[in-house]
């Protein structure tokens, strides 16, 4: 069982760091932009804000990235995925706005970006909290993203729609802040909250090889190698 999550970390690895490459490499070079923008003197103009906020864009885009990446290696994957194609349309759009008139650009391109930017949230809000929480989360993770989701919805609908009212405007309010308390609480609890574990009466050794297929699986992801043995025995035990 742990050589074949060994050879999955090692299909998910490459383009892990491929990944990671682009969003640090493209947040690095739009980062020096704005330095140069900001530091090479003269008047500052449309240019140097354009600069400045294809920075801030491209900074965002690495964050959803990143957030989305630190699921490739649960069962929860599929969530990361859909999420780091979700981050690329509005990233792309906000380039399109910043580097064109957005006085003269169209309703349906605006709706376009703030579509995608709810549910570019959405699925980077779940990538961290399942990253975050995962198995220990329980009731209080599955709530906290019914909420966001339910948020993401009545958010859709109002871009959709074009207007609002005083009950959607409320519900959203609610719901925004319900998704934060969420949010802290399932990381608190996962990670700070949770029962001590019971002192085991003795030690389990894994054999050499599995042993070393773990530490390879631990290098490759960047992950504890007790978290991925306790992800499989989960796994195993079907929980």
């Amino acid at each position: 069982m742990m050589l074949g999550m060994a050879g999955s970390g090692g299909a998910l690895a490459a383009p892990r760091r491929v990944v990671l490459a682009v969003a640090i490499g493209s947040f690095s070079l739009a980062a020096l932009m704005g330095i140069i923008a900001l530091l090479g003197g003269g008047a500052f103009g449309e240019t140097e804000v354009q600069v400045l906020l294809t920075t801030v864009t491209a900074g965002c885009a690495a964050i959803a990235l990143l957030c989305n990446l630190a699921v490739l290696d649960d069962p929860w994957r599929w969530v990361g995925t859909v999420g780091g194609f979700a981050a690329s349309l509005p990233t792309a759009v906000a380039l399109v706005l910043i580097w064109h008139d957005w006085n003269g650009a169209s309703d349906a391109l605006f709706r376009t970006f703030f579509l995608g930017l709810a549910v570019a949230l959405l699925f980077a809000q779940a990538s961290l909290l399942l990253s975050a929480a995962g198995h220990r989360g329980g009731w209080i993770l599955d709530g906290t993203l019914l909420v966001s989701s339910l948020l993401a919805l009545i958010v859709i609908a109002q871009i959709l729609a074009g207007d609002s009212n005083e009950i959607a405007l409320r519900a959203t309010g609610v719901l925004a802040i319900l998704d934060v308390l969420g949010v802290v609480v399932t990381v608190g609890v996962a990670r700070f909250g949770g029962r001590q574990p019971a002192r085991p009466s003795g030690a389990l050794t894994l054999p050499p090889d599995l042993r070393a297929a773990l530490d390879d699986r631990a290098s490759a992801t960047g992950r504890r190698s007790a978290d991925l043995l306790a992800d499989a025995v989960r796994s195993y035990l079907g929980e």
